[in-house]
């Protein structure tokens, strides 16, 4: 399981993106890397940024079912980017009849999907309709 927190950042008129990716292997030893250093032409909008995302996502072959997480800050790009296109963890407690007191916690994931589709005639075969999903997401305090 991976953790990305991704970054979007300006410097003299030009936006960046950059994504890490951090792992804790068997022996409970952390891993990080740099996935994404990389020019984010254009205005910083969630639908851009989860198209970026997904790209980079691609590109090293991390579907989401191996994403644990994507933690950012509290920024409204991010945080409309996640709301829209991302994954909700959602924690049910279970109690068993053997034992009343032992309670089991099971994650169930719960799809948003978007449906992206060729706004021109959708009657051509060549059109195609595809999903997006991102992991779940976590923000952090920043200040």
């Amino acid at each position: 399981m991976y953790v990305l927190p991704p970054t979007l950042w300006s410097s003299k008129s030009r936006s960046f993106i950059g994504v890490t990716c951090h792992w804790l292997d068997k022996d409970l030893k952390r891993h990080s890397v740099a996935l994404a250093c990389q020019r984010f032409a254009g205005i910083h909008s969630y639908d851009r940024i989860a198209e970026t995302l997904e790209d980079i996502h691609k590109k090293y072959n991390l579907d989401t079912t191996k994403l644990l997480a994507t933690v950012t800050d509290n920024g409204f790009n991010f945080v409309k980017c996640f709301k829209e296109f991302g994954l909700n963890i959602v924690n049910k407690k279970h109690s068993t009849e053997e034992d009343s007191d032992f309670e089991e916690k099971e994650d169930e994931v719960v799809f948003n999907p978007i449906i992206l589709s060729d706004s021109e005639s959708t009657l051509d075969s060549s059109n195609f309709t595809q999903e997006r999903y991102l992991p779940q997401h976590i923000r952090c305090a920043s200040p």
